[in-house]
């Protein structure tokens, strides 16, 4: 029987904090020292150390992406193992539970039909004795009191039987809740409806301040951004 080879990861070197200070301090200090811009030269030296920071970001994730895909595939291997192992036994749980489930409501509904046939025996009976009683009173010449005891005779309400106790296991409970299912989308109202905010940003990049949408508002938005400049 072969042993099968153990996978090995190792931890990827990560960059040298200083190296990274060395680029970024003196920017993140000019950066610091921008308080306010007040002239046109200002306006220009703030673009132009947006430009270095561009630089220096591009620089970073550069020297940076061999340490990040490292841990990034360290977890991703980790996640799959950790997946493995468990995704067995979630699954046999889940059907373990599946069928305690049936199994019991299996079980209630024989303990309910027991309990109603014992509830409808128990009916009978008493109405039984309500007919005695009845034909009593008709004997004696109280038709009115023989009356109202057929009445109450043919109104008698099922008794409650108790079903007797549930099965309670330590460490476990059951946990009820509505779920529902959309059916017919069309007639779902409007309250339970949600905007989709893809379809209307689509719309609004093709037709812009003519996009007339009801209920939306369309303005227009200005950003300034930089370009990326390679380093």
């Amino acid at each position: 029987m072969t042993k099968k080879a153990i996978q090995k990861y190792e931890v990827p070197e990560r960059p040298k904090e200083a190296l990274l200070e060395k680029r970024t301090a003196p920017i993140l200090k000019q950066c610091h020292a921008f308080t306010a811009i007040t002239s046109e030269d200002h306006y220009l030296a703030a673009g132009a150390l947006i430009q270095r920071i561009d630089d220096a970001a591009k620089w970073i994730e550069a020297v940076g992406r061999p340490f990040v895909l490292g841990l990034d595939r360290m977890h991703k291997a980790g996640v799959a193992w950790l997946k493995k192992q468990t995704v067995p036994l979630a699954d046999q749980k889940s059907r373990l539970l599946s069928m305690r489930m049936s199994w019991k409501a299996i079980e209630e509904k024989k303990r309910e039909e027991a309990a109603a046939k014992v509830a409808e025996a128990l009916r009978k009976k008493q109405q039984q004795e309500l007919g005695k009683m009845a034909r009593a009173a008709e004997k004696k010449g109280d038709t009115e009191q023989a009356e109202v005891l057929r009445e109450q005779a043919a109104e008698m309400p099922l008794p409650f039987i108790d079903t007797g106790a549930q099965i309670i296991q330590e460490g476990f409970y059951v946990k009820e809740r509505w779920v529902f299912e959309v059916t017919d989308p069309d007639k779902v109202p409007r309250e339970f409806c949600s905007p989709d905010d893809k379809k209307i940003r689509a719309h609004v990049d093709a037709y812009g301040p003519t996009a007339t949408i009801a209920g939306v508002q369309i303005k227009k938005e200005v950003k300034e951004h930089s370009r990326s400049v390679a380093s």
